[in-house]
C-alpha cells in the first residue's frame, strides 16, 4: 500500500498518504483532535475499542455524481486527424498514414464534378449572386449582371432580377397597403421581408392573419413607428431602408418572368485559375457573402427550397480540407506536416465522391457530411476586404494527390470515415481497429477527456428515481472495439447508446467511461472554499464539479469565488477579505489563490491569510499550489513561497496541484497555462475530492480499516525513498501487485504517474479473486507510480527490487539496469476471433514498437495473459533467435484469465515468441525496456531450478526453501546483480 503517515494523539490515530498534511496534523495535533473528536460524537454513540475511535460519520451509498473519462472527437472510425498530424511528424508519408487508418483498401484515382447542398439556404425563398468582373448568368443567358436573384412566387415558380450594381438586396418589401384578411404575392412578399428582418410571420403562405399582423407590430415597435397592425408607406420605407443597409443600394430589373425552376447561376470566369473572390458570391440570408467556385443551382424539393453548389471535385476541397484540418501543419516538421494534409486531401476526396445523400445533390457542407467552406467569404457585397478560405498549404495538398482516392477491392469508392481526434484506439467498425499513440501528439487537445455529469440531471434527463444502477456496460449488438463498443445501462431495464448519452450530455465522443462517484461521507465537517477565476469555473454555483462531486458531505458550506482575486490587495475582494467572513471555528477551508498575485510579495500575503483564518479558529488551511506553465509571472516562487509557509502555520496543508498536473500529457487540462478547460476542471475537481476524502476518512480512520480502490480513482503509491528503494539514482521498480476480493472481473492498471494512464493491464482478477501479478516499472520525476482498477478491489502493493540509472563499479542490491518507459498492446488475439492455436508459435515485434527503440534495447517487460485456454496447460516466452525453453512463463486451468510478467532479452530478431500448451487467446502488454549499457544489460537464462513435486511432498508453511541461481541455468557465477524468475504456486493446501 502506499506509505501513510501517522500520528497520534490524545487516543486518536490520525493517517495520510500526504506528507505536507501529515506535518500539518503533527503540528497542530491538539487542536485537531479536538475538531475530530467533536466530529465524532455528532455522529452519535461512539463504541471503540482502547486507544482508537471510529471514522467520520460514514455516508450512503448513493452515485451522486458521474466522471466521465472519454477519448477522441468524434466518431472514432478510420482516420483520426490528430493522429495522421502525429504519424507526419514521425516520419510516415501520406500514403503510409492512408494504409494505416483504412486497412483492406488500395489507392484509384476519380474526377469529375461533385454537387453539393449548402444549408444556409434551406427552405429561403429569395437567392442571389454577385459577380466581380460582371460575369454572372441565369439559365445560360446571353447577359451577364453584376447581381442577380431569384425570387419564389409560387411552388418552384420564381422570377429573376438582374442588376449592373454590385449587391445583396434579396427582398424588396412590398410598396402597397396591405392589412389583416388580404391574400396574395404581395402578402407573401411582406411575409418574407419580415421574416428576413426577424420579425417570424409564421408560415409563408400569403395570407394576412393574426400572425402576419403581430410580426407587422412587432417590427413597427421596434423601429418606434405608429404600432398598428397595418402595413402602409412608413412601414415599407422604413423595411427598405433596413433591406438596403444591410445589402446596399442596387437598382433591380426583372429579367425574367415566372420562371420554372431550377435556377442556374454561372459565371464567365475560369472555374479552377481565377481568384476565390472573382468567383460567384452567394449572398447569404445575413447579407455577408460567400464565394464558390462552379454554378450555384437554386431549386425547389419536396423537402423546401435547396441552393446546391455543382464544382469540379478538386476545387470542391479546397475548400474542405483547410476546413477540416489547420493548413499551418502543413509548415511543422520542416514540411513533414504536408503528409497529413495530403492525407485529409485523399480522405475527403474519397467521402465526398462516395456520397449519395439526396436526389439533387451527393453531399453537404457541414459536418454531418464534411465542413466546406467554399473558396471565400466576406462581410458583405460591397466590402472591400475578404478571407479567404482557400490555403496555399491545403492546395499544394490537393495538386501532390489529384485524382487519388481509397478503393474497396471490388473497385468502388471507400466512404472514408474520419474524426478529429479517436483517442489512443481507432473505433474499427468497416476498417480494422488500430492502436494509436500518434493521436496523442502534444496539441491534440481532445485525446482524452473528462467531464463531471450530476447524478441529478442524469435521472431528470431518463426519468430516474436515482442513479445507482446506472453504469457501462458492453453492447453486444455493437461492431464496435474497445470503449467504443460500450452502452449505458440505466438500472431499469433500459439501456442508451454511447451515442445518444453522447449528444444528450454534449460529450465530445461515444469512446467514453461512465464512473460512478458516491457520497461516501455525509455531514462530516463544515467546510469553507475561498477562490480565483479558476474557482469560478469548477466550484461556484450548485451544478459546479466540486460541488457535485462534494454533495452531501459538508454540514455547512461557504463558496467564494471571483475573477480577479488576490491572496491580499487588488480591486476585487481579496482573500483575507473573505477569510474574516469564514464562520468562526470552520473545521476545513481549502484555498484556491495565488495566480494574480506578485510571487515577491506572496510570502507576506499567505501570513495575512493564514492569520485571518486563525483568528477565525479555522482547524485547517488546505491550500493547492498553482501551475508553473507559466514561464511569467514566476509562480515557482509562488509555490515556493507555499512550501515554506507550511513550518511557520500550524494547520496549513499544501496540495501540490502543480506535480499531480506538470506532465505534458496533462496541457489539455489548461486553457493558457493557468485557466482550465472542461477536461481540466474536471480533473481538478476530482482530484480536490480525493485530497479532501484523505483529510476527512484517512485523517482519522482506525488502521485496521482497509481503503478500497474504485473505478476513477487512482492510488499513487511512493516508491523513491521508501523500502530500501534509495530517493535518487532510480530508473525503475519491480513490484508484486495484487488484486484482492474483486466486486466483479476486471483488471488492473500500473504505470508511473507522471504519465497517461496506458490502456493495458497489468494484473487480470475474477470477482471475488486473490490477483497478484508482477511488474517492472519505471520512474519518473514524480516518485511514484500509480494504480488505477476496472471493478471496485483492494489493492497490495510489494516492491521487490529497484533499478539503477546506469552502471555502478560497487555490488548493490539494485539490478543495475535503466528502465526506460513502453506501455503498449502489442498482440491481442481476440481481435482475429480464434484462439491461438496449441503448438504454434507466435512471434511478437517488440523493437521499434510501442515507445521501444530500434536499437541499444537489451530486453524488455512484458505482462502476458492467457484467456480462456480450451484445457489447462501453460505459455512459454523466449527471445525468437533462442530454441524454445522446457520452462513455463503462464500456468493456467481450462477458462481461466492468467496474467504473468516475464523480463525476456532481445535478440538480433528483435522479436519475442510465445506459444502455448492449449489454444488459448493470448495478450501481450509492454511495459518498460532496458537500455544496453556496458554492463551489458538483460541476459538469457532458461531452466527449471527447481520442482517441489519431484520429491513427492509440498513445501511445509513457513520454512524457506534455498535456491541457488549464481552459476547455473545459463547465469555466470560473477558479474550479477539480480534475476528475473517465475515462480509458481501449484495445489497450495489453503489460502496463502
Amino acid at each position: 500500500m502506499a506509505e501513510e503517515f501517522v500520528v497520534r494523539s490524545a487516543g486518536l490515530t490520525l493517517r495520510t498518504r500526504d506528507e505536507s498534511i501529515a506535518c500539518a496534523l503533527v503540528q497542530r495535533r491538539r487542536r485537531i483532535a479536538a475538531w475530530l473528536t467533536a466530529l465524532a460524537v455528532a455522529a452519535g454513540p461512539v463504541v471503540a475499542a482502547p486507544g482508537r475511535v471510529d471514522a467520520a460519520p460514514p455516508g450512503d451509498d448513493t452515485v451522486v455524481a458521474f466522471l466521465v473519462r472519454g477519448v477522441g472527437n468524434g466518431h472514432g472510425k478510420g482516420l483520426s486527424q490528430w493522429g495522421a498530424y502525429g504519424r507526419a511528424l514521425d516520419g510516415q508519408s501520406w500514403e503510409e498514414i492512408l494504409e494505416a487508418y483504412y486497412g483492406g483498401t488500395t489507392s484509384g484515382t476519380r474526377g469529375g464534378d461533385i454537387r453539393v447542398r449548402l444549408t444556409p439556404w434551406d427552405g429561403q425563398s429569395e437567392f442571389g449572386v454577385i459577380s466581380e468582373g460582371g460575369t454572372a448568368r441565369w439559365n445560360g443567358s446571353g447577359t451577364a449582371y453584376r447581381s442577380l436573384r431569384a425570387i419564389e412566387v409560387a411552388n418552384n415558380v420564381f422570377d429573376v432580377y438582374g442588376s449592373s450594381d454590385r449587391g445583396c438586396a434579396l427582398l424588396s418589401a412590398p410598396a402597397q397597403n396591405l392589412s389583416q384578411g388580404d391574400t396574395g404575392a404581395a402578402v407573401r412578399q411582406l411575409q418574407q421581408v419580415l421574416d428576413t428582418l426577424g420579425f417570424s410571420p409564421g408560415p409563408i403562405d400569403g395570407v394576412f392573419g393574426n400572425l402576419t399582423r403581430g410580426a407587422v407590430e412587432a417590427f413597427q415597435a421596434d423601429a418606434k413607428l405608429p404600432v398598428d397592425g397595418l402595413w402602409r408607406v412608413e412601414d415599407w420605407t422604413t423595411a427598405q431602408a433596413r433591406i438596403d443597409t444591410g445589402g446596399g443600394s442596387v437598382s433591380w430589373t426583372r429579367v425574367g418572368n415566372g420562371v420554372t425552376g431550377p435556377i442556374t447561376f454561372t459565371t464567365d470566369v475560369n472555374e479552377s485559375t481565377s481568384g476565390p473572390v472573382a468567383v460567384l458570391g452567394a449572398c447569404e440570408p445575413d447579407a455577408s457573402v460567400t464565394h464558390y467556385r462552379g454554378s450555384l443551382e437554386f431549386r425547389s424539393t419536396s423537402d423546401g427550397n435547396r441552393v446546391v453548389n455543382e464544382v469540379a471535385v478538386e476545387n470542391y476541397l479546397r475548400g474542405v480540407v483547410p476546413k477540416e484540418v489547420s493548413a499551418s501543419w502543413g509548415s511543422a516538421g520542416g514540411g513533414l506536416g504536408m503528409h497529413a494534409l495530403r492525407a485529409q486531401a485523399v480522405a475527403a476526396r474519397s467521402f465526398g465522391l462516395s456520397q449519395q445523400r439526396y436526389s439533387y445533390a451527393g453531399t453537404c457542407d457541414t459536418s454531418s457530411c464534411q465542413v466546406y467552406g467554399g473558396a471565400a467569404a466576406r462581410s458583405s457585397a460591397s466590402a472591400p476586404n475578404f478571407v479567404s478560405i482557400e490555403q496555399p498549404n491545403t492546395d499544394q495538398a490537393i495538386e501532390d494527390t489529384a485524382t487519388v482516392v481509397r478503393e474497396w477491392p471490388d473497385g468502388s469508392i471507400v466512404e472514408t470515415q474520419f474524426s478529429a481526434s479517436n483517442g489512443p484506439r481507432t473505433a474499427g467498425g468497416v476498417f480494422a481497429p488500430v492502436d494509436d499513440p500518434w493521436d496523442d501528439v502534444p496539441s491534440n487537445p481532445y485525446h482524452r477527456w473528462s467531464r463531471v455529469i450530476d447524478a441529478d440531471s442524469l435521472m431528470s434527463r431518463y426519468g430516474l428515481s436515482n442513479a445507482n444502477g446506472v453504469r457501462m456496460v458492453v453492447d453486444p449488438d455493437s461492431t464496435l472495439d474497445g470503449i467504443w463498443a460500450n452502452e449505458v445501462d440505466l438500472g431499469n431495464g433500459d439501456t442508451v447508446s454511447a451515442w445518444s448519452f453522447r449528444n444528450a450530455f454534449g460529450l465530445r465522443a461515444p469512446g467514453f467511461e461512465l464512473i460512478p462517484i458516491r457520497r461516501e461521507l455525509t455531514a462530516a465537517a463544515t467546510f469553507a472554499f475561498i477562490g480565483d477565476s479558476v474557482g469560478t469555473g469548477m466550484a461556484l454555483g450548485a451544478t459546479s464539479e466540486l460541488q457535485v462531486l462534494t454533495e452531501g458531505w459538508f454540514s455547512t458550506s461557504m463558496w467564494s469565488a471571483v475573477s480577479g482575486r488576490r491572496t491580499s490587495g487588488g480591486s476585487q475582494p481579496d482573500g483575507v477579505a473573505v477569510a474574516r467572513t469564514v464562520p468562526v471555528g470552520t473545521d476545513v477551508v481549502l484555498v484556491e489563490l495565488g495566480y494574480n498575485d506578485d510571487p515577491a510579495a506572496m510570502e507576506a500575503r499567505i501570513d495575512a491569510m493564514m492569520q485571518a483564518l486563525t483568528d477565525r479558529e479555522v482547524g485547517l488551511v488546505v491550500w493547492a499550489n498553482v501551475s508553473t506553465r507559466r514561464s511569467s509571472p514566476d509562480y515557482a516562487a509562488t509555490n515556493a513561497a507555499l512550501a515554506a509557509a507550511v513550518a511557520e502555520w500550524d494547520g496549513l496543508a499544501v496540495l501540490d496541484w502543480n506535480g499531480a498536473s506538470r506532465s505534458a500529457s496533462n496541457d489539455r487540462w489548461f486553457a493558457d497555462g493557468v485557466h482550465l478547460t472542461a477536461s481540466g476542471e474536471a480533473e481538478f475537481s476530482m482530484w480536490l475530492r480525493e485530497r479532501l476524502l484523505e483529510i476527512l476518512i484517512d485523517g482519522y480512520t482506525p488502521p485496521s480499516r482497509p481503503r478500497t480502490l474504485v473505478p476513477g480513482a487512482r492510488l499513487e503509491v511512493p516508491v523513491l525513498g521508501v523500502g530500501g528503494v534509495p530517493e535518487s539514482g532510480v530508473s525503475g521498480v519491480a513490484l508484486n501487485v495484487t488484486a484482492i476480493g474483486a466486486s466483479a472481473d476486471g483488471h488492473l492498471t500500473v504505470w508511473p504517474c507522471g504519465l497517461d494512464e496506458p490502456w493495458t493491464s497489468t494484473v487480470n482478477y475474477l470477482a471475488g479473486q486473490t490477483a497478484p501479478n508482477a511488474v517492472v516499472v519505471p520512474v519518473d520525476e514524480t516518485g511514484r507510480v500509480c494504480v488505477s482498477t476496472y471493478r471496485e478491489t483492494d489493492v497490495i502493493v510489494d516492491v521487490s527490487a529497484w533499478f539503477a540509472t546506469g552502471s555502478s563499479p560497487e555490488p548493490t542490491e539494485a539490478i543495475d539496469q535503466a528502465v526506460r518507459v513502453a506501455s503498449e498492446r502489442l498482440i491481442d488475439t481476440r481481435d482475429g476471433g480464434a484462439r491461438w492455436p496449441a503448438g504454434e508459435v507466435l512471434r511478437v515485434p517488440v523493437v521499434g514498437v510501442a515507445g521501444v527503440p530500434e536499437s541499444g534495447v537489451s530486453g524488455v517487460a512484458l505482462n502476458v495473459t492467457a484467456v480462456d485456454p480450451v484445457a489447462a496447460g501453460h505459455v512459454t516466452v523466449w527471445p525468437c533467435a533462442g530454441d524454445e525453453p522446457w520452462t513455463s512463463t503462464i500456468n493456467y486451468v481450462l477458462g481461466q484469465t492468467a496474467p504473468n510478467a516475464v523480463v525476456v532479452p532481445v535478440d538480433e530478431t528483435g522479436e519475442v515468441c510465445i506459444t502455448s500448451w492449449a489454444d488459448s487467446h493470448l495478450l501481450v502488454d509492454v511495459s518498460a525496456w532496458f537500455v544496453a549499457d556496458e554492463t551489458g544489460g538483460v541476459r538469457v537464462a532458461s531452466d527449471r531450478l527447481l520442482d517441489s513435486r519431484d520429491a513427492g511432498t509440498r513445501l511445509p508453511g513457513g520454512e524457506v526453501l534455498r535456491v541457488p541461481v549464481v552459476g547455473v541455468a545459463g547465469v555466470p557465477e560473477s558479474g550479477v546483480s539480480g534475476v528475473a524468475l517465475n515462480v509458481t504456486a501449484v495445489a497450495p493446501s489453503g489460502d496463502g
